[in-house]
């Protein structure tokens, strides 16, 4: 039923750790923990929700069969990236901000 000889599993170990890595990357703990960045984080993972549902849509209308199947395996990451790069872009932009205040 379940036959695992002589299979290679280096695309499911890659994928595995891309998704665990992302994990870590979006959720860790700032220096700094406090309400604001809580609601950034809860912010950004609004507007990943809305990017990748527009996405979704996209990617149904444009793409069909195998094509549909490859789109979707890429499309697995967005919510995890887009959160990623909006959270830590937003981070970046506020610290600039007040490091140009301070000096």
């Amino acid at each position: 039923m379940f036959d695992f000889l002589g299979e290679n599993f280096t695309d499911e170990i890659a994928l595995i750790g891309i998704f665990i890595s992302l994990f870590f990357i979006a959720f860790s703990k700032e220096k700094h923990e406090d309400e604001y960045i809580q609601k950034l984080r809860l912010d950004s993972l609004l507007i990943a929700c809305y990017f990748n549902t527009f996405i979704l849509i996209l990617g149904t209308i444009f793409f069909y069969g195998f094509a549909y199947l490859e789109f979707m395996g890429y499309n697995m990451f967005t919510i995890q990236v887009i959160f990623v790069i909006r959270f830590r872009w937003i981070l970046w932009q506020q610290n600039k901000f007040v490091n140009l205040a301070e000096g």
